[in-house]
């Protein structure tokens, strides 16, 4: 479960870094106001890390090898495997799907933290 949060985590940041780059906003450093620290600038684009990248190739290479090519599945998908997962869904909705939730707004707030108050990402 961790490394699907990982994922998640780290596929959001890079495709964040992607359309702040295409905007050309790579150097746009944005204030940031803590109510007890002096006024300081961060990045307005997340750092992605090599862990990061790996993560995503990780995911990426698990993934296609479960379901093969995934642009020919998202364009038709295999209606045996469809039915297969059918009923796993209502369980995964209820139970998997808030626990990745949790972990990513936990991942997520340590993350902030850790960047806001001067630690390493």
């Amino acid at each position: 479960m961790d490394e699907i949060v990982k994922s998640i985590d780290a596929l959001s940041r890079e495709q964040l870094a992607a359309l702040i780059a295409t905007l050309g906003l790579s150097t746009v450093r944005v204030p940031l106001p803590l109510p007890t620290a002096p006024l300081s600038m961060m990045p307005l684009a997340p750092r992605i890390t090599s862990e990061d990248r790996q993560v995503v190739q990780n995911m990426t290479t698990i993934l296609q090898w479960l379901l093969g090519d995934p642009a020919r599945m998202m364009a038709r998908p295999d209606p045996a495997l469809v039915a297969d997962l059918l009923p796993y869904l209502p369980d995964m909705a209820t139970t998997v799907v808030p626990d990745i939730a949790a972990r990513l707004s936990s991942r997520i707030a340590a993350r902030t933290l850790r960047e806001f108050v001067g630690g390493s990402a």
